[in-house]
């Protein structure tokens, strides 16, 4: 695609930031490496107050957001558009199946009705004045899945350009015929605080250790921050980032309880050792969470997906 040459070429010397230049986005990793699973349940992202673009690795899994989403409702801003672009697998909407080498747009909150099949996927959210009329995601054109993959190349590496990054996804959404916003990637300044990061590589590291016991001490402890300080400052970098979270308890267990409820999704897999991989510390005490949070039980749960 000729709107792309230049933007996914690693030979563009513009696109190599110097060392000098701090960061104009912030990288997060959330990533799970199930015992129980052939892949991970891993999701990376470049953040911007104005933009996000994500990889999501579901590959292993069949991911039903209709289930999830029935007790942890998505909170998505009505004022963001997301392209979705397909790299495997297939993500299910009513009325909608995108398949691998296929794109969408979509509002973010249309997810609660998806189902990812052995997805893996790229997803490009912006801020938008004024959205269109859009009752369900819409197929947009194919794209050229090299692109694509070299973006998700590129994204996955957390010591890479996020402007190369945010440039390509842009591009990668415009040839795809999305209503995309005007940024001047090269002229934005700004970037995530130390404090920005240290909070999130600390969510990053407890969430990647759910069997261990972190509460929010050793959490504000890791941020170098105080528990009071970190409640403070924790909602402020949800909603500048996009990441959803009322407290980091709050974060934590959606993060456990949504895991089980994927782990149970697997063929074979004994209850208890879902309870273990994700830091309960029998069956009862997995129930008893899936109970609290709103979920059936997890005999419930298999015999719905028919495991």
């Amino acid at each position: 695609m000729a709107s792309l040459r230049g933007v996914f070429s690693g030979r563009d010397p513009s696109s190599i930031r110097s060392l000098l230049d701090p960061p104009i986005g912030l990288h997060m990793r959330l990533r799970h490496d199930s015992a129980l699973a052939a892949a991970p349940v891993e999701v990376v992202a470049w953040r911007r107050p104005e933009l996000v673009v994500r990889h999501t690795d579901y590959a292993a899994f069949v991911v039903d957001e209709r289930l999830l989403t029935q007790v942890y409702p998505w909170r998505a801003a009505s004022s963001r558009l997301t392209a979705m672009f397909v790299l495997s697998g297939c993500v299910r909407f009513p009325g909608l199946d995108v398949h691998a080498g296929r794109a969408a747009l979509l509002i973010p909150h249309h997810q609660a009705n998806a189902t990812f099949d052995h997805a893996r996927f790229l997803e490009v959210e912006w801020t938008t004045e004024g959205i269109a009329s859009l009752e369900g995601p819409r197929a947009l054109d194919a794209v050229d899945p090299a692109n694509a993959a070299e973006l998700a190349e590129w994204l996955d590496d957390p010591s890479g350009d996020p402007r190369r990054v945010f440039e390509a996804a842009l591009a990668l959404a415009r040839s795809a015929g999305a209503p995309t916003p005007t940024i001047d990637v090269r002229a934005l300044r700004d970037g995530p605080s130390d404090r920005d990061l240290r909070i999130a590589r600390a969510i990053e590291g407890q969430l990647a250790s759910l069997a261990s016991s972190a509460d929010t001490s050793y959490l504000a402890e890791i941020a170098s921050l105080s528990p009071r300080q970190l409640q403070r400052v924790l909602a402020d970098f949800g909603r500048r980032y996009g990441v959803h979270v009322d407290s980091w308890r709050d974060l934590r267990n959606r993060w456990r309880v949504q895991l089980a409820v994927v782990l149970l999704g697997l063929p074979g897999v004994a209850v208890a050792d879902v309870a273990r991989e994700v830091g309960y510390a029998s069956p009862r005490a997995l129930a008893r969470a899936l109970a609290n949070a709103g979920f059936a039980s997890p005999s419930e749960l298999r015999a719905r997906r028919g495991g």
